[in-house]
This record gives C-alpha cells, structure tokens and sequence, in this order.
C-alpha cells in the first residue's frame, strides 16, 4: 500500500454509534503502529487508557537517509512513557517461517483487546492469504496473540 517511504493509515471503527470514519484526537482505543516514527506521528489519537501496540523498528524516511535531517532519537523512551506495547512483530514473523507477516504477528497482539473469538480471527486469515501462506501467517497470528497472552501486552 505504501510506496517510496510513504505511510499509510487504515481506521477501522466499528460498534452502535459509528456516524464518520473521521477519528478525532484522544478518542482510539488500540493504535496498531508497524514502526516508531508512525507511532509517534500518531501517539496523540489514542485516548488515556488505550492501547498502543508498536513494532519497535525504526523505517528512517529518505530525508533523514540522505542526511537531510537528522536521526530522531529518543522514540523508544519517549513511547514507553506513553504506555506503548513493544511487539518484536519482525522476529517473530521470522520465529512463525514468514518475515513478511508482521503485520499478522501485530493482528494477533491485537486480537487479544478486541471482542472476537480467536476462531473468526483463524477464518478470516484462512481465507484471506494466499494458499502456501496460510500456515505461517497462523503461527504468527499465534505467536502475537502468545505475546500479549504470556505477559509482554498488559491489557
């Protein structure tokens, strides 16, 4: 989806009383972020008692590659006082035989504050991934929700 270094940023609101896809300041409950530059960018959104779960890789934008702009140092620390959830999403993609879920991995760590049953999660994987991958993305989306389950998410 992103392309050139570019970000993305997907909202997904669901419950009795969804009037805008607009999200306001201080009002997400789980904030999802696949690096820490995305996470601090979107920090602001989350509401005191919500939840951030962020992958603690850093994904320098070319500015500051091409020495433009300096390295921004300090996130980790800075995230941490906020209540971020670290989630090595990219280690345990590889533990699960596939570096590319991550983001599965980080769906998993997520699942574990959402109300849906672990097994529609397991459906929708299933049927939404390609064939070979299926297995892998599973162990991924096992080994986040283990992650979050075992102690390293406080829910």
């Amino acid at each position: 989806m992103a392309q050139r270094g570019g970000s993305v940023d997907t909202v997904v609101k669901f419950g009795s009383e969804v009037h805008s896809p607009v999200t306001d300041p201080g009002c997400v409950d789980h904030l999802v972020a696949f690096e820490l530059i995305e996470a601090a960018r979107r920090i602001h959104f989350v509401k005191p008692e919500g939840r951030l779960l962020v992958n603690p890789r850093a994904i320098h934008p070319l500015p500051v590659l091409t020495g433009d702009l300096p390295v921004t140092h300090g996130l980790l620390a800075v995230l941490e006082d906020e209540g971020a959830i670290f989630i090595e999403a990219d280690v345990l993609a590889c533990q699960a035989g596939s570096p590319k879920s991550a983001n599965v991995v980080l769906m998993g760590a997520l699942s574990t504050g959402l109300p849906f049953e672990e097994a529609a999660w397991i459906e929708v994987i299933s049927g939404r991934v390609p064939p070979k991958t299926i297995e892998a993305n599973l162990r991924a989306f096992e080994l986040g929700r283990r992650a979050c389950i075992e102690g390293v998410c406080e829910l």
